[in-house]
Formats: C-alpha cells, structure tokens, sequence
C-alpha cells in the first residue's frame, strides 16, 4: 500500500495523545487498533491513500523496542492504521473487498527492459520517459519502478460509466517525497508525488511516440493505436482507482 510521511504530525500526536489519556487507556486503544483491523478485512484497501487535512492522529510507543502505533481519525470516526514506518497497515474505505482486482504489478528486474519495448514500442521509451522529466521538474536521478496494468480489470470511470482496461502500464521513480513540476505549454505547475510525476511522464511520451507512429504511414497505423489505447487505458486506471492525484494529472496532460 501506498506510503505517506507524516514527521510533522509526530509531536502533535503525543500532544494529542497526553490530552486523551484520562478519555482513553492504553488497552482502550489496542481495542481501537484491533477494531480497526478486524473491520478492514472485508474492505478494499486503496492503492494510493492520503490523509484528508482535518485527520486527527493519536500514537501509542512501546518501550521497551521503541515501536508505534498510530490511528488516524475523523470527526471521531476511526480512518486508518499506521506503522511507525510511515506505512499504512489498513484503511478503513468503506468499500467492500470482494472482486477487488490487482490492477497493478511490478514488472521483475529480469524482465524490465523488454517491457519497455513492449509497452513503448521503442527502447528508447526509458529515456524518453526519464528525460521528459528531468526537464519538467526537479527530477535528478534515482531508481524507477516499471508498472503493468493487468488487462480486463473492470471499474468504475464516472458515475453511470465502467470501464474495462486494455493492457497498459507506467514507469515511475522510486522516491517518497514530491517534485516540483512545470509544464509550460499546458499551465501547469505544482508538487506532485513520484507516482503520479511517473504516470504524467508516461502520458505524455505515450503520446509522443504515438504522434511519430503516426507519421510513418499505414505500415504503423495499428501501433499508432496500441499506443493511443494505452494512453486511454492509463487514464481510465488512474480513474477506477481514484488516484489522489488524478486532478493533478489530467491538469498536467492537458
């Protein structure tokens, strides 16, 4: 699951924690913690998940290993479990787990560079990608994780509108913190995670080599649209799992 750094929320937690303790004992909260978990069983855990701004943290250390625990909660109601790695052990979403797809996996190491081959229709889709990001953003090396979108996962893009995804996938760095992006022709400027900077910088050379293909005539009119289908295909992923910075996304390729 998705990782989110929450250091600055650390002091404000014991603060708050000290505040609650007359409210709520140490075996009150491994009774939330265990609720907490029992009740994520049966609901979808999120790929990406991040705090909502009015989220409420209380932690819990151990002495004697120097572990924690942290809850995250709002308006009262329990979110979310937190290691003291920052990782989130469950989310409580509210949606239920059965039929909940794996839409993303991993591509292994031994694996990576025909992948780019085949999801680019070039090798220098790597490059591209890498160096598309260099120049907009903040971008300045580090290792990249390569994504396969699972083909015939099936979700909802809209409201009335589901969509059944063609096989795609991304490349993205491997990095925790945001970068600052700039992409002048289409307005837009902001801080974006690593994954979503990943999926923007696939988009757009999708596009790219598309557009090439394209230009090459009839011999490659059918992988000028593989190209453009997994552009939509990426689109409709980054939809059915409410990627949190979806807006953000569509902002930049736009």
């Amino acid at each position: 699951m998705h990782t989110q750094n929450n250091k600055t929320a650390a002091t404000e937690s014991a603060k708050r924690w000290d505040e609650k303790k007359k409210i709520i004992t140490s075996e009150q909260f491994h009774d939330l913690v265990c609720y907490i978990l029992a009740c994520a069983e049966n609901q979808a855990q999120p790929e990406y998940f991040r705090l909502p701004e009015d989220a409420e943290a209380f932690s819990l250390s151990c002495d004697t290993d120097n572990s924690s625990v942290t809850v995250w909660m709002v308006k009262g109601w329990p979110l979310a479990v937190q290691t003291e790695t920052g990782e989130f052990a469950c989310v409580l979403s509210g949606e239920s787990r059965i039929n909940t797809p794996e839409f993303r996996l991993i591509v292994p190491d031994e694996n990576r560079m025909r992948y780019i081959t085949e999801l680019f229709f070039t090798p220098l889709g790597e490059s591209m990608v890498m160096n598309w990001l260099s120049q907009h953003s903040d971008y300045d090396g580090g290792y990249w994780n390569y994504y396969v979108i699972t083909e015939g996962a099936q979700g909802k893009i809209a409201p009335h509108t589901h969509a059944r995804l063609k096989t795609t996938g991304y490349m993205a760095p491997e990095f925790d913190g945001t970068y600052k992006m700039c992409v002048p022709g289409n307005y837009f400027e902001a801080d974006v995670s690593a994954d979503a900077a990943g999926i923007i910088a696939t988009l757009m050379i999708l596009n790219v080599v598309s557009w090439k293909a394209s230009e090459m005539g009839e011999k490659y009119a059918r992988t000028c649209q593989l190209l453009v289908e997994r552009q939509d295909a990426l689109k409709d992923y980054i939809s059915i799992i409410k990627h949190p910075e979806a807006h953000l996304i569509y902002r930049a390729i736009n």
